[in-house]
């Protein structure tokens, strides 16, 4: 068979990049930008509550990324015969009919459409609607967010020639195509899975123009060829394709070979989450997780439904890098040692929400809370294990919604990176869902890989992870409920 694949994950803090072996099915090569405990991208705040990236930032460091991957597996960027993308999820990045971007992209933790969000949750008729043919309620995600720039930025939006999500930017700069997915529609809530097809409520709805869609191409397909400019730039060869995309959560749990009802996947990098398959259209009356087409459904019909229902916490990895800065700059490595140095926080609680509205908490915006400090008692392995305690805390509280949509919590499956690379971290989280946690050597760049090779037809899907390497299994060591309960409690009061 022989070649390679190219993996990126086009992230809110990092950009990765793998690559990937055809023939043995193994990622053979991986590289970060910023790399380590570098600094991480850039977000920008306008004003409080909102979310901005400039999209040149991606392309950037897609480069530094994909270049250090190239360099560690010893491989010409001409022997990449295809290239994957996932993705953050949610965001809204307007192009003009160059593909330039009329202002930075309005990202995922972005909370500034509140107008468009209660034009649809004040009329419960509408509302009911929504849930009924799209699953979610418009929210903060990407159909609100175009809204916002349609009502709030008229001169621009007269210039908009597409609205696409961030990894479909990236594939635009590199090919000059304008494409979408069925599933990266759904995470926007412009996806009608009563007609399988681009939701005409939410276009109707919000007055938006059908032609700022771009083309719907399958997930796993090919979506445009590298120019001959982007090829130069990007050190790969002229006219490689893009044979995959996906948004970071559905992604993730690709990577993890998390396609079947009842698998269960979980992710905790800037944000955390639960994501766990079915087969039936549910949803949540209070919106408090979200349902995506995951990237094996049908498009056409539901005779292989296969949807996600995600559980989001906005404050995950990024609370770990709040205190990072904050106490002395130590190490994630050193901070994780530190937590686990202590048997526990000695009383102290840590409220995760502080990066935006939080869906689990029907997009309230609590803010991010420390609770109980003593400052004769506590050091900073106390604050350090109640951020890892209160993050699968968050965790549970979601998990809790989706177990009450019939969702069984019975094993989960992660990537052996983030938050996940703290032992403490990965058996306080078995701990508390009280269900096994297996560890995988993957995570997003590396399920693209794999997702291109399926896109280029190197692999059926059933085969695309016959090199995943499992890292290790946990088992529940010990009962939590009475600190989770603790914890929850605290949450409810901040939450009146």
């Amino acid at each position: 068979m022989g070649g390679y694949t190219l993996g990126l994950d086009v992230g809110s803090s990092s950009v990765k990049a793998s690559v990937l072996e055809i023939d043995t099915g193994r990622i053979i090569s991986g590289h970060s930008s910023p790399a380590g405990d570098a600094q991480e991208l850039p977000i920008t705040a306008p004003r409080q509550g909102w979310a901005q990236q400039d999209p040149n930032t991606w392309w950037e460091h897609s480069k530094t990324a994909l270049a250090g991957a190239l360099t560690g597996a010893k491989v010409s960027g001409t022997d990449i015969e295809a290239i994957g993308v996932d993705y953050q999820m949610h965001g809204m990045t307007p192009l003009d009919v160059n593909g330039k971007p009329l202002m930075d992209a309005i990202i995922w933790c972005d909370g500034r459409t509140n107008p468009q969000k209660y034009s649809v949750e004040s009329d419960k008729d509408l509302a009911k609607r929504f849930l009924n043919e799209n699953l979610n309620l418009p929210g903060h995600f990407t159909a609100s967010k175009l809204a916002w720039f349609k009502t709030n930025m008229p001169r621009l939006y007269e210039q908009l020639d597409t609205a696409v999500l961030p990894g479909h930017y990236i594939l635009r700069r590199a090919t000059g195509e304008k494409t979408t997915t069925a599933s990266g529609l759904s995470e926007g809530i412009l996806w009608s899975f009563k007609d399988m097809m681009v939701s005409s409520l939410t276009i109707d709805h919000f007055g938006l123009n059908a032609k700022h869609i771009p083309p719907i191409k399958p997930t796993f397909g090919e979506h445009g060829r590298l120019t001959r400019a982007a090829s130069e730039d990007l050190g790969l060869g002229e006219g490689t394709p893009f044979t995959y995309f996906a948004g970071d959560q559905p992604g993730n749990a690709f990577s993890l070979n998390v396609l079947e009802p009842g698998e269960i996947a979980a992710t905790a990098g800037t944000g955390a989450v639960i994501y766990g398959i079915t087969d039936q259209a549910i949803s949540d009356p209070r919106t408090r997780v979200n349902q995506f087409l995951h990237v094996n459904s049908s498009t056409q019909d539901a005779s292989h439904l296969r949807i996600g229902i995600l559980a989001c916490i906005n404050g995950a990895g990024l609370s770990n890098r709040y205190f990072k800065a904050r106490l002395g700059g130590d190490s994630y490595q050193r901070m994780n040692s530190l937590a686990a140095s202590v048997k526990d926080t000695d009383g102290l609680l840590y409220v995760p929400f502080g990066n935006g509205p939080e869906r689990t908490q029907q997009d309230n915006n609590t803010g991010a809370h420390l609770i109980g400090l003593d400052l004769n008692r506590h050091a900073e392995a106390h604050i350090y294990r109640a951020v890892q305690e209160g993050v699968v805390y968050a965790m549970k509280h979601g998990a809790e919604v989706m177990q009450g949509m019939g969702m069984p919590i019975n094993r989960v499956r992660a990537g052996h990176a983030n938050m996940f690379l703290s032992p403490l971290f990965s058996q306080i989280f078995s701990d508390c869902m009280q269900a096994p946690l297996e560890l995988f050597d993957t995570d997003g760049s590396a399920g693209a890989a794999r997702g291109s090779a399926v896109g280029l037809g190197k692999y059926e899907i059933q085969t695309a992870f016959n090199g995943l390497q499992k890292i290790r299994d946990i088992e529940p060591a010990r009962d939590v409920g009475e600190q989770y309960q603790r914890w929850c409690s605290v949450v409810q009061q901040l939450s009146r």
